[in-house]
């Protein structure tokens, strides 16, 4: 009986190196990709300033129509009332929406962009939505040219140094500096690693003027111990 060799799986081809030529996407595929980002990016446009409008007019109920599973089960009416009314006693009341655009969109989240120009001063509310187009997180960060940050006098330049790096692996590289103190070569030294809390955050737990996690860092390094702190993965 005449012996037929069998294809090659896809799976085992690739682990044998052979060559598998990519499949081409045709214009029209291409097309229809575009025209469907460009309908998500709509959708979610609308739901971000119905959100803000609703939240704005106290109307949390209807506001918590566009959160996902998730974020229904978190964030109660009162906690949406209670995060306006002491956003808007820090800020000021509202005195202008800007337009909103479309920010980054990545393998977690599709952000949309609203400027907002409060009675002190002005901010982005950046909306995260999910794949499936609800919203899954929110932060608003004011401009930081309006705010100047400067060091505690503790902070002591010449007893340590920084080293920019990332940590975690792609899609999820988070930006990250370690703080280290100076020492001789073969010195060991302890070592803390900042973890933050609710919210999203940026390494240094940025807010206005205040910037908690590089002082601390800025402070221990100074004295001897190593910091390490990075961007929270729900900061971009």
């Amino acid at each position: 009986m005449k012996k037929v060799k069998a294809a090659l799986p896809l799976a085992v081809s690739l682990a044998l190196g052979l060559q598998v030529l990519p499949m081409s996407t045709s214009p029209v595929q291409a097309e229809a990709a575009a025209n469907a980002a460009h309908h998500s990016a709509k959708v979610e446009v609308k739901r971000a300033n119905a959100f803000l409008t609703n939240v704005a007019n106290g109307k949390t109920k209807e506001a918590k129509r566009y959160f996902s599973r998730s974020l229904q089960s978190k964030m109660s009416e009162d906690n949406l009332k209670t995060w306006w009314s002491a956003l808007t006693a820090q800020f000021g009341s509202v005195k202008k929406i800007g337009t909103s655009v479309q920010g980054e969109v990545n393998t977690v989240h599709r952000n949309i962009e609203i400027p907002i120009e409060f009675e002190h001063v002005s901010a982005t509310l950046t909306v995260r939505f999910s794949q499936n187009r609800q919203i899954d997180d929110w932060r608003i960060v004011p401009e930081e040219r309006q705010f100047s940050f400067s060091t505690p006098s503790y902070d002591t330049p010449k007893n340590y140094s920084e080293k920019q790096l990332s940590i975690g692996k792609a899609p999820y590289e988070l930006p990250a500096t370690l703080t280290l103190p100076t020492r001789s070569k073969h010195q060991n030294v302890p070592v803390v690693i900042f973890v933050h809390g609710s919210g999203p955050s940026d390494q240094d737990e940025t807010f206005m003027s205040l910037k908690p996690f590089r002082d601390l860092a800025s402070g221990l390094a100074s004295r001897g111990i190593a910091v390490l702190r990075y961007n929270k993965r729900t900061y971009s």
